[in-house]
């Protein structure tokens, strides 16, 4: 009897537990292995939209920025608080207006030196009181472009009658840099 009873088990076939718990454990490694790769293309791909949107929307701002610096009859920068104070005609009037950086974190526009860890919105609003240098109050008008890296990364400077803007903003984990120069051609 114990011949036959051994020769039973010897002869059935099937798998043995530890095979099955092993084969479970290669499973179990390589679906997780799949999900963290898929994961990974989900964020990657998620941030390069992120990205491709945000630079869209950087230049299409900043394509608004440099037609009005380009048909401006007077631009001055500031060099401490990187304001653009400049003057377009509009249908015959002279129209007065100011592009300046604004704190995200307590709104403040800085007049000389900015908060290293703080992002910016560049502004546009128009200058009250008739000439280039009216005042504006900080807060006023619309964001042009938001999250941007303070100076000295972001610099805005006037040589002769050509505006430099070199502007970082960040997205989510990774920033993107815009350059351009623009000649004021009515100068």
């Amino acid at each position: 009897m114990s011949g036959s009873r051994r020769s039973l088990l010897t002869t059935e076939g099937g798998f043995t537990l530890l095979e099955l718990i092993g084969a479970m454990a290669l499973l179990l490694m390589l679906t997780g292995a799949v999900t963290f790769a898929y994961i990974a293309i989900l964020k990657g791909m998620d941030e390069q939209i992120s990205r491709s949107q945000a630079r869209g929307s950087v230049n299409i701002a900043l394509e608004g920025v440099v037609v009005d610096l380009r048909h401006c009859f007077a631009v001055t920068v500031d060099g401490a608080s990187k304001a653009i104070r400049y003057q377009v005609k509009e249908s015959g009037s002279s129209k007065f207006s100011i592009y300046y950086l604004q704190s995200q974190t307590d709104g403040a526009c800085p007049s000389s030196s900015f908060d290293s860890t703080a992002l910016y919105d560049l502004m546009n609003t128009p200058l009250q009181g008739g000439n280039i240098d009216g005042t504006f109050t900080c807060g006023d008008g619309s964001p042009v472009i938001r999250n941007i890296v303070p100076p000295p990364t972001s610099n805005i400077t006037l040589s002769g009658k050509t505006v430099t803007l070199d502007l970082t903003t960040k997205v989510k984990s990774s920033s993107i840099r815009v350059m351009t120069s623009v000649t004021a051609r009515n100068l």
